[in-house]
């Protein structure tokens, strides 16, 4: 949708906070800086005044007309690392996924994080609104971009049972290494339980991407944004890494038979109740 809009903070100091945009010609005009918004009534120095008696949120919504979350939000975008390349020493992928496409319904939202001394990066993420097959697709060519932007070949690909998920899990589990989460709780319950990993600089963003500036939009004003597909895409991400109880884990084979390059093998046997679960919890214990 096109519209008409006008942003006129009670400060422009800069000259770039105040502007009106014209969406139907795609036009933005900035205004001249000016000290305060009225200035007989509001000088700079009174603003500055106001500003330190009131809440963070409030200054935002009522003054600077950018309402969010302030202190109430979950990730605090703020702490963010930011690196330039995309090495890493393993990847994965984590997908929501919506039910089918329409036109003004939710969207289908892929997030690829990567680790690297013990610091999370995520790599890329994409979202659209696609049929099944669409997002089968979609996903497939995803996993290889990634495997091409970091040279590693994605462990795993995170995919909630439920919704759309339960398709990607059917269809693709031959063809991708997929590991189903069973999520406990409300989306908001599931983000308070790995916020942590951002607001204490664990997590890191590229410095410049074509998705990013959505992705953190989103992020920072959850759950009050418009949509939470991207958000909840990286909860799942980062539950990957911190939260083994959202996985099931899976059973090893009772034997294991080693071959040596003659060809003849050996048998071991090994524990058959031994669990493994996809997650990268221990080595992050060990780093934090």
């Amino acid at each position: 949708m096109k519209f008409l809009q006008l942003h006129l903070p009670a400060t422009n100091d800069s000259g770039s906070e105040a502007w009106f945009r014209d969406g139907y010609e795609g036009i933005i005009k900035n205004f001249d800086a000016y000290a305060a918004l009225w200035p007989s009534r509001y000088s700079r120095k009174k603003l500055e005044e106001l500003f330190q008696v009131i809440h963070p949120y409030y200054r935002r919504a009522q003054y600077d007309l950018v309402p969010s979350m302030g202190e109430l939000g979950y990730f605090d975008v703020s702490k963010l690392l930011r690196y330039k390349h995309h090495l890493c020493e393993q990847c994965w992928l984590s997908v929501d996924a919506a039910q089918t496409a329409t036109a003004t319904g939710s969207y289908t939202a892929f997030v690829a994080c990567g680790s690297f001394e013990g610091i999370i990066k995520v790599l890329s993420v994409r979202r659209g609104r696609w049929r099944q097959d669409e997002m089968h697709s979609q996903l497939k060519d995803f996993y290889e971009h990634i495997f091409r932007l970091t040279g590693v070949m994605p462990e795993a690909v995170v995919v909630e049972s439920a919704a759309g998920g339960y398709g990607i899990i059917d269809m693709l589990s031959n063809c991708l290494p997929i590991v189903p989460l069973y999520a406990r709780g409300s989306k908001e319950e599931r983000a308070s339980a790995v916020c942590w990993l951002v607001n204490t600089g664990r997590v890191a963003v590229p410095d410049a991407a074509s998705w990013l500036k959505a992705f953190l939009e989103e992020i920072e004003n959850f759950p009050l944004c418009a949509s939470k597909d991207m958000t909840d895409a990286f909860v799942h991400a980062l539950s990957y890494a911190s939260r083994p109880a959202e996985f099931k884990p899976h059973q090893l084979p009772a034997e294991i038979v080693q071959y040596d390059a003659l060809g003849s093998g050996s048998s071991s046997s090994i524990d058959p109740d031994g669990d493994e679960f996809y997650s990268l919890c221990d080595d992050w214990e060990g780093r934090f």
